[in-house]
């Protein structure tokens, strides 16, 4: 972490009975002084400890949720064009009239089986000086302004790949008390509080109008900045949206508000396991699953620096070991069950740009070596892992991977520290048109969500205009891996 960071962020839910607290520990710069100026990002910090209290209404939001909904049509355009959007039958009335519905409408499809409602948090591994700010919705919802007012809706104008598709507006996945709606459908363009872009594939030209002059134009982004990521030249580039956005939602830690891709969150309990077992099944050293050939992170290149030492089995559409992307489950219990190590290597050394590469196989039976944006000392505790910024070089790495391998009990020890903790994640499945699971992605944003809610409330305090998108984005923020010459 940053030493020019003053005070580490950190966002939860603690749900205690009829009311849902949010947390939030902020990350301020040295010079910062004035709190109401400041992101009160929910990007949730390595967690110590968490509870399993849940709110009775998010039970029920929950068990709401798992019914799948009926099947969508795409929409070509409205007023203006766009990609990836829904559209509701013909006669929908607008938003406000729609406030009683809305407020009763549970259903949020193709709800993912590794959703956690958001763990309760004690301290970060790597704490600064902190603040807590508590949030009550009881006391919230109680607000002049917000009591008896129709729910602020928030619309995805252009949506991710993984978001799916929502043609009437739905609670939101971790709060569902608060008072805001999401939709895919952007016949609620003018009803909205908030409208969304994914960055990375919005091709419109122009903004559209604003409906009404608080209505707040998000950029969302998931992705890294390297180059190949963003190859069709979004249009956020075009001079006509480059002070169109109020807030950001990025991976970015100077975001507006954070998204990140996963937490590591203290077990209450060390998990039982037979170690002994678990290491007697394991015939393989190294494996790696990715989809990329040619990265900006050259992994391709540190991964066959260590393989002519110690073996790496590269899996994927860069290697004739194939593990289809549609049977995620399998290939995580395949390398979980057969292999010691999981390389964890990002694309692109980009800060803040650790993906789910890094969190998903934390909750394998197996030790992850990662590599990417020396950020993850603020994500899991010494001793869970193993940096490849720890080593001079691929073959130093490769010389300790084989001590370990050698050595079961120093490698246990590893394991077992690594299993007093659990990735927290969501995942979201990529479906086809008839409702199949293509490939999975793994995000944990439904936090984000929240605060951008809250905000929404809270107009005043936010209310800014980004000056020029394309400047921000563009920040040094990826630089060329440090440890290949």
């Amino acid at each position: 972490m940053s030493r020019h960071v003053s005070r580490n962020q950190l966002a939860a839910l603690t749900l205690t009975g009829g009311s849902l607290i949010i947390t939030y520990l902020l990350r301020y710069g040295p010079a910062s002084s004035d709190v109401t100026h400041h992101a009160f990002s929910p990007y949730l910090r390595v967690l110590d400890q968490e509870s399993d209290a849940t709110h009775t209404g998010l039970q029920k939001f929950l068990s709401g949720g798992q019914q799948a909904s009926s099947r969508n049509q795409q929409n070509s355009s409205r007023n203006h064009p766009s990609t990836l959007r829904n559209q509701a039958p013909r006669g929908v009335p607008t938003y406000q009239n729609l406030s009683e519905q809305a407020q009763t409408s549970d259903n949020w499809p193709l709800f993912s089986k590794n959703y956690f409602p958001g763990p309760i948090p004690r301290s970060p591994f790597h704490p600064d000086v902190t603040i807590t700010w508590d949030f009550n919705t009881s006391a919230f919802l109680q607000r002049p302004d917000v009591r008896g007012q129709p729910p602020k809706l928030m619309t995805w104008m252009v949506k991710t790949r993984y978001t799916p598709s929502l043609p009437e507006p739905v609670r939101l996945r971790v709060c569902p008390d608060m008072p805001c709606r999401m939709t895919t459908n952007t016949r609620y363009q003018d009803d909205s509080a908030a409208l969304l872009w994914a960055a990375q594939i919005m091709t419109d030209p122009v903004p559209p109008p604003r409906s009404h002059p608080d209505q707040v134009y998000v950029f969302h982004n998931h992705e890294s900045q390297q180059p190949d990521s963003f190859s069709l030249l979004p249009s956020f580039r075009q001079p006509a949206w480059r002070s169109a956005f109020n807030w950001t939602m990025t991976y970015r830690a100077d975001s507006d508000i954070q998204g990140v891709y996963g937490v590591m969150a203290r077990r209450e309990r060390p998990a039982e396991k037979n170690y002994t077992h678990i290491l007697a099944l394991k015939t393989n050293l190294a494996a790696q699953l990715v989809s990329s050939c040619y990265t900006f992170s050259r992994r391709e290149e540190y991964v066959r620096r260590v393989d002519q030492i110690a073996r790496v089995d590269k899996y994927g559409g860069c290697s004739q070991l194939q593990c289809p992307r549609h049977s995620d489950d399998a290939c995580f219990k395949l390398l979980s069950t057969q292999y010691k190590f999981y390389f964890s290597f990002e694309n692109a050394f980009c800060k803040d740009y650790i993906t789910e590469k890094f969190f998903r196989f934390m909750g394998g039976d197996l030790v992850v070596v990662a590599r990417g944006s020396n950020d993850y000392k603020a994500h899991a505790p010494p001793g869970t892992f193993i940096n490849t910024a720890d080593f001079k070089s691929p073959e130093h790495l490769a010389r300790h991977l084989l001590y370990l391998d050698s050595h079961p009990e120093e490698y246990l020890k590893i394991l077992v520290a690594k299993d007093r903790y659990r990735p927290v994640y969501e995942d979201w499945p990529i479906r086809d048109a008839r409702g199949d699971i293509l490939y999975m992605t793994y995000h944990y944003q439904a936090v984000g969500f929240c605060e951008m809610c809250r905000r929404l409330w809270d107009l005043d305090r936010y209310r800014h205009t980004v000056p020029d998108i394309a400047v921000w984005f563009d920040k040094h923020n990826c630089y060329p891996p440090p440890d290949l010459s």
